[in-house]
């Protein structure tokens, strides 16, 4: 006569009522009369937090809900590198993003896009992770490359985000006609 949801430890349910957003439930056995126009959407904790048809504004009002979530917004002027546990995940474009923080330790690292050099904070092992997203240039001992921006660039390997406004230019005597 009931219909019974179950939530494990490694879940939690959003409650909904006739499609709007109730709360959310803690692990646990719930029981709900078939006719209350009641659903419980069920979700992984060691997944991204996203409800399919649903904006995420709409959960950030709830103050028990974001005790249990970690939330990043990115700008449109800057990617953020995204860690679990210490390790590089992903980079994120602009946008709002939630992750449930009870098994892992999310940590956001912000790099704005305006500047052209990487922040100093970011681990030189990850850079190849994001070549995709980056444009490299090696100057050699006995070249000099300019990057119009602000900077003379020195012998050294350079790395910047894509799409930026600058472009650095091939050194003198390196095949330009």
């Amino acid at each position: 006569m009931f219909k019974k949801i179950t939530i494990q430890a490694d879940q939690r349910g959003l409650l909904f009522h006739k499609g709007s957003y109730v709360k959310k439930l803690a692990p646990g056995t719930y029981h709900f009369v078939p006719w209350s126009q009641t659903t419980v959407v069920v979700l992984n904790i060691a997944k991204p937090f996203a409800v399919e048809g649903k904006d995420l504004q709409l959960f950030l009002q709830d103050e028990e809900l974001m005790r249990e979530l970690d939330v990043v917004r990115v700008q449109d002027h800057e990617y953020v590198l995204h860690y679990e546990d210490g390790q590089f995940v992903q980079l994120l474009k602009p946008g709002v993003y939630a992750y449930w923080n009870m098994l892992k330790q999310h940590t956001f690292l912000h790099a704005d896009i305006r500047q052209p050099e990487l922040p100093a904070e970011i681990d030189r092992s990850i850079v190849p992770k994001l070549a995709v997203h980056l444009q490299s240039c090696e100057i050699a001992s006995y070249e000099t490359g300019f990057l119009f921006y602000d900077h003379v660039l020195q012998p050294a390997e350079y790395r910047q985000a894509d799409g930026r406004e600058s472009d650095a230019v091939p050194p003198e005597g390196a095949g330009v006609p």
